[in-house]
Parts: C-alpha cells; sequence; structure tokens
C-alpha cells in the first residue's frame, strides 16, 4: 500500500510544486508580505543545528531585502526542554534587525501540515514565503497548495549527501502521513 500511495503522490502535483515555486531570496515578488519559518530538532544542548540555522540566516537576508516582512516562527513549542521555537525566536532577536512586531510565534506547528493549517487559520492572507531546507520543500509547497494558499519557497543549499537516502525515506513517510491528514481532517 505504501509503495502505491506513495507513487501516485509522485506523479500528482508534488514534483512540479516544487520546481514552478522556488525563487532565489532576492526574487521574492512584492506582493507576498509574510514568510513561516519552519521549525526542527534542536541538536545537543538545545543549540540549534546546521539546517535551523540555514533558515534563519535566509530569513535575516530576506528582511534586509523586505524590512516590511512579516515572520511566523513554527514549531514545537509545546516541550519544556527542548523548545524549537524559543531558540529560533532567540536567534533572530540576537542576530539580526527583525522588529519585535514583526515576528509572530506558532507553538502548535508540531509537523508541517500543523505549521501551515494555522498559518492558513491565523492569517488572512493567500500568499506565503516558505523557508525550509531543500529536502523538505516539495511536501512543504504541496501541503501549502492543498490549503489554498499561493506559496513561494527559497531557494537554499542542498543538503548533505552523506545524509540524502535518511531525508529521502523520512520525506517519503511524511508524504504519505500529509496524504492522510488530508483525507481525514474535516477542517480542509
Amino acid at each position: 500500500m505504501f509503495p502505491l500511495i506513495y507513487f501516485l503522490l509522485r506523479r500528482s502535483r508534488v514534483g512540479r510544486l516544487s520546481d514552478e515555486m522556488m525563487c532565489d531570496v532576492d526574487q521574492v515578488p512584492e506582493d507576498f508580505s509574510h514568510c513561516i519559518i519552519l521549525g526542527a530538532k534542536l541538536g545537543s544542548g538545545d543549540a540549534l543545528t546546521p539546517i535551523l540555522n540555514e533558515r534563519l540566516d535566509m530569513a535575516i537576508r530576506l528582511h534586509g531585502l523586505r524590512p516590511d516582512m512579516k515572520f511566523v516562527i513554527s514549531g514545537d513549542g509545546t516541550k519544556i526542554y527542548s523548545n524549537d521555537v524559543a531558540a529560533m525566536r532567540a536567534y533572530l532577536e540576537d542576530n539580526s534587525a527583525i522588529p519585535g512586531e514583526n515576528i509572530f510565534i506558532d507553538n502548535q506547528g508540531v509537523h508541517t501540515y500543523a505549521s501551515i493549517k494555522n498559518f492558513k487559520k491565523r492569517f488572512r492572507v493567500s500568499k506565503v514565503i516558505i523557508l525550509t531546507s531543500m529536502f523538505h520543500m516539495p511536501r512543504s509547497l504541496y501541503i501549502a497548495s492543498r490549503f489554498g494558499l499561493t506559496a513561494l519557497g527559497i531557494k537554499g543549499q542542498p543538503y548533505n549527501p552523506r545524509l540524502q537516502s535518511g531525508y529521502k525515506t523520512r520525506e517519503k513517510l511524511a508524504m504519505v502521513k500529509a496524504y492522510w491528514l488530508f483525507a481525514f481532517d474535516r477542517e480542509v
């Protein structure tokens, strides 16, 4: 069953979405006013991982080009000892000139589906920039499009080839999960 579902998803719009909906940070259209920064697991001692650093550094670059941009930090802020949302916010506060009123927090973004669903409910905008890792971008853009958002992904660094097979496996499973969440979510 899993291979069939994944095959159907890949043959659907997922691959095309990621190619059609990507741009460099300096090419973001003016009519995009909000950006979701998707969280990720923290490293040892609650340190930001290179994956999270890349996302946050890209947000800082985007702010330099678009000072009016609103940033939504989304992740699992429910954990007492490993809170990626708090760590990401602290990084932006310490390393950027993004004003506090342009940073919004989503502590309930426990996975990509929830992050984008929460964004859709909270903000009355139809367009969003997504900052995440390149291996994660196709699924993120797919989920956003299924929620009726016009989403644009910012091109980042390719991920470490040594970790590629693990990321690919994780994303295959996560795509199946996204499919099931859409199939059974009564709010969509």
